[in-house]
């Protein structure tokens, strides 16, 4: 499993790493050659690479990536911002080595640039010179030349993916030991590109980072199946869902569940929706409940004889925002003796006073950020500055695990925070959300709770990859995921 780290934590890993024997200076030579190494595989002997450093850490990685270049045949142009005695020692120190290459200005145009201005130490905004420079990299980027940036992308808050100003747009990033937070949070994806990890040969004195678990763990937690078994062993899941309107987003939960590995699947819908459901997904039982006005009425005797005999619950998709329906919530929650996944209008009416009704229940929440924002009592601003901690506090709360969905994930638990961006951006479409939860229902019916939130959220980005090449980003729909499914499972031996 991959680990993501903040600034503050790269910097203690670099702290501790240099108090116990390991060179900055040597440290720095390896960050540099390893982004040379990127660009040498990408360039041909004779092009024109122009490497534009700033005065700190940084840019002595700069220096360093423009010697081992020149060294190669590239003809490589070093443009220095800031002032001379400002360098940091390390800096300096390459700086002499690479006084050959330095230019007092850009000229012409150039296959590559190298983004060597801030590092992770970089927050607010670009200012004077350095806000010019970040301008002369996006305009010649805009004229041909590919952009690198070294470590992470100038301008990019590294914490949180913000950007207060000008910020460079990379087409490749090269990051060290560690991806770092603000490449996936924000405008972090955006900006990164291809992002490549390097090993430069740090010391980690953290037990617990940010995860950032890959299909290979997914794979880990499904043993084969026997050949003596039954639809009983996989799960029965039962699916609180629809009103009059939205009876889709049920749907979707309930196939997802099938097609991530649940055995039955039974979807409770107001019995006023019911004909919807009767023509669709032949596989999917269904289960009429009392209906009023268009939703589910508040027959708690009905709703109880339909969980009793499930291994996980999902409520929410497309229940309705009738206040009603934040009762029936209250209710699952407090009856229930199985994982319970809540998702969509089923968060709707939920606030902090329903927050220790969770506390010795498992239950997983799956706000969208608009939805997180709700529950914290804060602005989508707030939780786009502090994505990490806003989601942290309702975890903590509940005591239970919040799965933030974004253009990243980020995933709450008890002891651990998991970090992802395994989906694309043709999943911002209706539904999506739906599948995700059907995915970590079924999943949460046979596996840990912790497990089957990071699982499903990756299965689901992968799923919607899948998807996104064979349909396009653009033309996608959410029941492409589910036709995806199937061949994801394939991939991971499953």
């Amino acid at each position: 499993m991959h680990q993501i780290v903040t600034p503050a934590q790269m910097r203690e890993i670099e702290r501790y790493s240099f108090a116990h024997g390991l060179s900055s200076r040597e440290v720095m030579g390896t960050a540099g050659k390893a982004a040379a190494q990127v660009l040498l595989e990408r360039t041909n002997a004779g092009d024109r690479i122009l490497v534009v450093c700033g005065c700190g850490n940084n840019g002595g990685d700069g220096f360093v990536c423009g010697e081992a270049l020149a060294q190669e045949g590239r003809k490589v142009e070093i443009l220095l911002i800031g002032d001379h005695c400002k360098l940091s020692a390390d800096a300096a120190y390459y700086l002499k080595k690479a006084e050959a290459s330095l230019a007092d200005k850009s000229r012409g145009q150039y296959a590559w640039v190298v983004d060597a201005l801030f590092g992770i130490g970089f927050h607010g905004q670009a200012q004077g010179e350095a806000a010019e420079a970040i301008r002369l990299i996006h305009n010649m980027r805009l004229q041909g030349s590919r952009v690198l940036s070294i470590d992470i992308p100038s301008g990019l808050d590294p914490e949180n993916g913000q950007v207060a100003g000008d910020a460079v747009e990379a087409d490749v990033t090269v990051t060290f030991q560690f991806a770092k937070t603000g490449q996936y949070l924000g405008k972090g994806l955006n900006l990164c590109g291809e992002l490549i990890l390097a090993p430069v040969g740090l010391f980690n004195p953290f037990e617990n980072l940010i995860l950032n678990p890959t299909l290979h763990d997914v794979a880990s937690l499904f043993p084969e199946r026997q050949k003596v078994t039954h639809k009983g062993t996989y799960g029965h899941v039962g699916i609180l869902a629809g009103s009059m309107g939205m009876e889709g987003a049920g749907a979707l939960a309930a196939v997802a569940a099938l097609r991530s590995g649940a055995g039955r699947v039974t979807l409770g819908v107001p019995e006023c929706c019911i004909g919807f459901y009767q023509s669709r997904a032949f596989e999917v039982m269904c289960k009429p409940l009392a209906s009023m006005d268009g939703h589910f009425a508040l027959e708690f005797e009905d709703i109880d004889a339909f969980l009793k005999d499930k291994d996980s619950v999902v409520i929410g998709p497309g229940l309705s925002r009738s206040p009603d329906m934040g009762e029936l919530v209250r209710h699952v929650i407090q009856t229930g003796t199985v994982p319970l996944v809540i998702d969509a209008d089923g968060l709707y009416w939920l606030h902090e006073a329903d927050f220790g009704l969770m506390r010795g229940k498992q239950v997983i929440l799956t706000p969208h950020t608009g939805e997180l924002a709700r529950l914290c009592g804060c602005s989508i601003g707030d939780i786009e500055r502090e994505p990490l901690t806003c989601g942290r506090k309702i975890a903590d709360k509940i005591e239970n695990i919040l799965v933030h969905k974004s253009a990243y994930t980020v995933i709450h638990a008890k002891n651990a925070t998991y970090l992802g961006a395994w989906g694309c951006p043709g999943m911002a479409t209706a539904g999506s959300g739906d599948v995700l939860s059907g995915i970590i229902g079924a999943l949460a019916a046979v596996l840990p709770l912790e497990e089957a939130a990071w699982a499903g959220a990756a299965l689901h980005g992968a799923a919607g990859k899948l998807a996104a090449a064979e349909k396009s980003e653009t033309a996608m729909i959410a029941s492409d995921i589910i036709d995806c499914l199937p061949r994801i499972f394939c991939q991971i031996g499953r």
